[in-house]
């Protein structure tokens, strides 16, 4: 796994006067010997951050206004300046993050800039703020070998698995015109024959951070061995040299666009205090607020591969000092990764000599590349720097590339790997862009990462000698080639379980809001998931995490922060998932912090992709059909079947069908109720069952016939036919008594009003129709007792309701009777109960009721009347 660390380092400037972009351009290199830079990252509650040039009479906040006053500097330049337009604003549609809000300080008395840093650093709304210098740049370039003379590295007959197999990629993609591919380096020549045809189409308008103009040309001398002169065409040509143009060299990438960045400036620079006497050589040597400008300008102006063919050692700092430093130059290239562009670094030569670790390639957010060589089996060219941080290898030995003024040449060493990656993820990009397949940086890394050819002669798998092996070219096209597809998913959650409680937990990484340090009393939670694909595969795909749209840590302790997760058990149908998620109560200072790192449990995901041949037949479309199957039948079939995939069916027993396999078909009823329809497709890699239908089979059934009984004379009541499944899809009732003389019938479909004349035992009777026909009848025994009836009055009421029993016959009207009334709501509750009520009549206060429908019952003897009291205040 590699590390995220960042780099301390103090710097050097220049300029002082306030004067628009083109004269700030002009006078910059030569004002380099009497100016320092004091590079400070303000809040935009300090500085807003919209204009190149800010006077300190209009920063915000006073305090810092009177100190630079007192130190006689008159003005802040942003040090992303490509982000403003020539009358020093800033331009629309830039990319970089505003947060960012990175300055210059330039101030000439030496010897108050180190008192001037420590006062900044006390004032509210400066984040960081230190002074710059400029750092020696290692070009990743060992000594030629001029034995090879062929790109050995493209395709080799000799060497064959020490290629890219770049032959067998072209054939599926040569690349895309409009992938912009940016070289951050020493300039390219961009008058050569074999990198453009002469009207930058090829060689597009780029940015020269160095000396702060728009040409980038590869200038610089060449009278030192670690100049950049002439390295940033050999690289640029790796990458993209005009192929199949009967012209001297091909590019990994036959179209592309190269965006030429030249970071390193031309001049030299001695100083004495405050970094010691020291002559700097400008052409081996860089600002890192140019370095950062150069990748800032490549992301805010279309860059989808950045290649960083350099690097630096960490200057001895320990993790935990430099993390409290300014970070700018990894701040430039979080900001490339986080703007979805890949960004591709060489690990460097330095393994014979100590084998430090080197930037920017030991930053988590770029792809660090080593260096092969052409044996059989390839290995590591003997001077790669290794490490943990290693991503990839690809060759860099020998290999021959445009240089300036025109010829070509060879040239050794993980400076030439890199490009090489850059020119795969180039090819990457531009099948991902040809399919619609919606690739990201991290897409783009996992790709070459899971591609690659193993070397195992420095171990199986992931080494920390040439990472997860020799890129790939064809690998990864084919990987992204029909038949196989892309998906991206996310995944939330999971089971939770707390496995550590830590004393002290340290934290090293400056991601999800909480600062690197020292805490108190964390708990350690695993999260732990399967993710089940949403169709499967014919064989097991490649899975990977997003890490930037993850939510989700490692189990490390320290631990930097980094999105993580562990897949495991991949199968063609799904896989497992395991990663860890943090509870921090208390800081060093034993304040309380009681948070989540990176969120609560149940918010943690995983974005993922998945990569392979997915199941054809698991495309096709449900089962369609109608929802009744009748005696007659009724036809069934599947849509978008895929070609050379059958269809075969199966089906519950009251359904029969002719014989297996067919589209469509054809099912009969031969059976009444609930009925399931199945199809199987029988493909190549595998067979898929499509989500069961559940149909009805023949007529309706009616289960019941619910209602009152007994039931007075006169006394009409509600009747439900309980039919056995909705499905049946019913469209019409029939409601009958037997006898039926002296009967009265109000239907209202699946209900009905029933009021029966006379008393007796009585025969209530329903059946259902549906497309199919009519089902058998379903009844009901119902006794009528000859007695009373009941009227209230007034219904609906307000206040006093009158209740009245109404005797049936003269005999009953002779009668004094003793009744019992109850009254219910809505909700069945009692609301009122009257008992041993003399007379006929009984009143009802319902002044003080709420509006609804309340339910009076009547009790007399062994007969029962009930009604409905509507109430209505209103």
């Amino acid at each position: 796994m590699k590390r995220t660390i960042y780099f301390s380092i103090t710097l050097i400037g220049l300029v002082s006067s306030l004067v628009y972009f083109s004269t700030f351009s002009r006078n910059l290199k030569q004002e380099v010997n009497v100016a320092f830079r004091i590079i400070v990252n303000l809040d935009t509650t300090v500085v807003a951050g919209n204009r190149l040039i800010t006077p300190v009479n209009i920063i915000k906040q006073e305090n810092i206004r009177k100190l630079l006053t007192r130190f006689n500097s008159q003005k802040l330049q942003a040090v992303y300046r490509n982000r403003y337009n020539e009358k020093g604003f800033i331009k629309t549609g830039i990319q970089g993050n505003p947060t960012e809000n990175w300055h210059q300080i330039i101030l000439k008395n030496i010897s108050k800039a180190d008192e001037l840093v420590a006062l900044l650093k006390r004032e509210k709304g400066v984040i960081n703020v230190y002074l710059e210098r400029p750092i020696p740049l290692k070009p990743c370039i060992a000594p030629n070998d001029p034995e090879y003379s062929s790109q050995w590295h493209l395709r080799s007959a000799s060497y064959p698995v020490a290629d890219i197999k770049a032959e067998q990629a072209w054939n599926i993609n040569k690349g895309r015109n409009d992938v912009i591919i940016a070289v951050c380096d020493g300039g390219v020549d961009y008058t050569h024959r074999d990198l453009d045809p002469g009207d930058r189409s090829h060689v597009i308008t780029g940015y020269d951070s160095g000396n702060d103009d728009n040409n980038p040309m590869d200038d610089l001398p060449t009278d030192n061995a670690l100049s950049f002169g002439g390295h940033g065409t050999h690289v640029a040509g790796i990458i993209g040299a005009m192929a199949n143009n009967a012209k001297q060299v091909s590019g990994v990438m036959w179209n592309c666009k190269i965006m030429p960045v030249k970071m390193v400036g031309n001049g030299s620079l001695t100083l004495t205090y405050p970094f010691g006497s020291t002559n700097w050589d400008f052409s081996t040597t860089a600002f890192p607020s140019d370095v950062a400008d150069a990748i800032d300008y490549a992301v805010n102006n279309g860059a989808r591969v950045i290649n960083l063919s350099y690097g630096f050692d960490n200057m001895g700092s320990l993790i935990n000092d430099v993390i409290l430093r300014v970070p700018l130059l990894y701040s430039s290239i979080l900001n490339a990764y986080n703007h979805n562009v890949v960004v591709v670094a060489a690990m460097g030569n330095e393994y014979n000599r100590g084998n430090p670790i080197q930037y920017p390639a030991a930053f988590r957010e770029v792809i660090a590349v080593g260096n092969t060589t052409n044996s059989n089996p390839p290995s590591r060219y003997h001077s790669s720097s290794t490490g943990s941080h290693i991503c990839i290898s690809a060759p860099g030995t020998n290999i021959k590339s445009t240089v300036r003024g025109g010829g070509t040449d060879v040239k050794t060493g993980t400076s030439m790997a890199a490009p090489v990656v850059s020119g795969v993820a180039g090819l990457i990009i531009s099948q991902g862009l040809d399919r619609n397949l919606n690739l990201t940086n991290d897409d783009v890394r996992h790709i070459l990462e899971r591609t690659t050819d193993d070397i195992t002669g420095t171990g199986i798998g992931f080494d920390n000698e040439t990472g997860y092996g020799k890129v790939n070219a064809f690998s990864a096209l084919t990987l992204l080639n029909s038949p196989n597809e892309v998906f991206h998913g996310v995944s939330t959650g999971g089971t939770a379980l707390k496995i550590n409680t830590f004393d002290k937990w340290i934290y090293i990484g400056s991601r999800w809001g909480l600062a690197s340090g020292t805490y108190l009393s964390v708990d350690q939670y695993q999260i732990t998931q399967h993710v089940t694909f949403n169709v499967p595969y014919c064989s097991v795909p490649k899975v990977w995490i997003r890490e930037r749209e993850s939510l989700c840590m490692s189990f490390a302790q320290p631990n930097d922060g980094y999105p993580y997760s562990e897949i495991t058990i991949i199968t063609n149908t799904g896989f497992d998932v395991r990663f860890a998620a943090y509870y921090v109560r208390y800081n060093i200072s034993g304040q309380a912090v009681n948070k989540w790192i990176p969120t609560t449990s149940a918010s943690t995901q995983i974005a993922y992709t998945v990569a392979g041949q997915p199941n054809l037949a698991a495309i096709a479309d449900p089962i369609s059909g109608p929802s009744i199957v009748c005696s007659s039948g009724a036809s069934f079939f599947v849509n978008n079947v895929p070609t050379g995939c059958a269809v075969s069916w199966t089906c519950s027993s009251n359904i029969s069908f002719d014989n297996q396999t067919g589209n469509p078909k054809v099912f009969i009823a031969n059976g009444t109720g609930v009925g399931t329809i199945q199809a199987t497709l029988i493909s190549s890699c595998g067979n898929v069952t499509l989500p069961t239908k559940t149909i009805w089979a023949g007529p309706p059934i009616v289960n019941s016939v619910t209602g009152a009984s007994p039931l007075g004379v006169y006394q009409p009541a509600t009747y439900y036919a309980e039919i056995s499944n909705s499905s049946s899809m019913p469209d019409s009732y029939s409601w009958a008594t037997s006898p039926s003389n002296g009967v009265t019938i109000t239907s209202y479909g699946q209900s009905a009003s029933i009021m029966f004349a006379q008393s007796g035992w009585y025969q209530v009777m329903v059946k259902v129709h549906n497309t199919c026909g009519w089902s058998s009848y379903a009844m009901k025994m119902v006794n009528i007792i000859s007695g009373y009836s009941l009227t209230i009055s007034p219904n609906p009421t307000t206040t006093l309701t009158t209740i009245e029993l109404v005797p049936a016959s003269e005999e009953k009207a002779l009668q004094e009777p003793d009744w019992d009334l109850e009254v219910y709501d809505a909700m069945q509750s009692l609301k009122a109960k009257v008992q041993k009520v003399k007379g006929n009549k009984h009143y009802l206060n319902t002044s003080d009721w709420k509006d609804g429908v309340y339910i009076i019952k009547i009790r007399i003897g062994n007969e029962i009347i009930n009604d409905k009291l509507v109430v209505k205040q209103n």
